[in-house]
């Protein structure tokens, strides 16, 4: 290969690591900075009240579109037209083998909520929900995912700082560095020091978490 192609060809790779680059900066923007983690403002805004249950509860699933399914409970309570849910996160922080047991029609509950979704639901001073630790959680699936992308800007800065493809010499041969398989080994390296380091469950739709 002439010397204008190798030239050619790691211009063409920086052009590759620039959009990488701006691709790995957004994604951390968009996980580290930008949510602010609204759960804590949004706990202010709950209101508590007493209910009576006038039914058991009820778990449901819906479809959103292709191959997205919302999983809650439906709650009814008398003297109250209104239909309430757990759902989203809080319905995997259920504790939900004691709720089925132990939650029955007529029980007087103590809720709070936001609108008609609801993020404690107490009875007889037991909590079956846990809305810190479910916005925790999902705090820290954000800042992991923000994290995952730091080593990447690393990765592509270093690359654009380059005049030529990087080489390094072994066994007294020189190679070309193999960006791709350091990509992925670096994300993988940095994807099982974040699962031992940061506290967080990997929730899969529809299941609950054991806490």
């Amino acid at each position: 290969m002439h010397k204008n192609d190798i030239e050619d060809d790691w211009s063409d790779k920086k052009r590759q690591f620039r959009t990488g680059l701006l691709g790995a900066i957004l994604m951390s923007f968009l996980f580290l900075i930008f949510p602010g983690y609204k759960g804590v403002n949004l706990e202010k805004k709950f209101s508590q009240e007493k209910k009576i249950l006038s039914e058991l509860p009820i778990f449901k699933k819906s479809q959103h579109g292709k191959g997205k399914t919302n999983y809650y409970v439906e709650l009814h309570f008398i003297e109250d037209s209104n239909v309430y849910r757990i759902e989203d996160i809080n319905y995997n922080f259920l504790k939900h083998h004691e709720f089925i047991e132990n939650i029955k029609s007529g029980d007087t509950i103590t809720i709070k909520r936001h609108q008609l979704s609801i993020h404690s639901f107490v009875k007889n001073g037991k909590e079956y929900l846990n809305y810190r630790k479910a916005e925790n959680n999902r705090a820290n699936v954000i800042k992991a995912l923000g994290l995952l992308f730091l080593p990447q800007i690393i990765i592509c800065i270093f690359a654009l700082l380059q005049k030529k493809h990087p080489e390094f010499s072994y066994n007294g041969k020189r190679h070309k560095i193999n960006f791709p398989l350091i990509v992925i080994g670096v994300f993988i390296i940095t994807f099982l020091i974040l699962i031992f380091n940061i506290d967080f469950h990997i929730i899969t739709n529809g299941k609950f978490v054991d806490y």
